[in-house]
């Protein structure tokens, strides 16, 4: 069964921990090097997960108005799993009062993705980020996007 767990365990922590530190041993690819930046958002309830059977196959990080890392297990990849936890995380921001979510594309080759699920390309400071709007519906204060 797929599921969001949007309060992960420190069992689930760890899951992804070790899959990203095996991903890292491997192919010197993935967020395992951003471990220490991770690891204190789970407790303050910034990361929420996708998993199959309990077991955490995504992970999602973000705050405000951000997607600062989402990762999906390298076995897990080109089924979908990545776009049902970026379709929840938009949600989720959007709830808490967004009217716009940025996303950095780290590696460059996951820029295809963002785009598939609305975002565009959009320069500050002279780095290309991507950007999606979520726009407000006028006669409610719910918002309203186009996934």
């Amino acid at each position: 069964m797929i599921t969001i767990i949007e309060s992960p365990s420190t069992d689930h922590k760890e899951d992804i921990r070790s899959w990203l530190q095996e991903e890292y041993a491997s192919t010197y690819e993935g967020f395992f090097v951003n471990w220490h930046v991770i690891e204190p958002c789970f407790a303050e309830g910034k990361v929420h997960c996708l998993a199959v059977d309990d077991r955490p196959i995504a992970f999602g990080m973000f705050t405000r108005s951000y997607i600062s890392v989402m990762e999906v297990h390298p076995n897990y990849r080109g089924q979908g799993y990545g776009k049902k936890l970026a379709h929840h995380l938009l949600q989720v921001i959007e709830s808490l009062g967004a009217s716009e979510v940025y996303v950095h594309c780290a590696p460059e080759t996951s820029a295809p993705f963002w785009e598939s699920i609305g975002f565009s390309e959009i320069k500050r400071d002279g780095k290309e980020i991507y950007k999606r709007y979520c726009f407000r519906d006028s006669q409610s204060s719910k918002h309203r996007t186009s996934f």
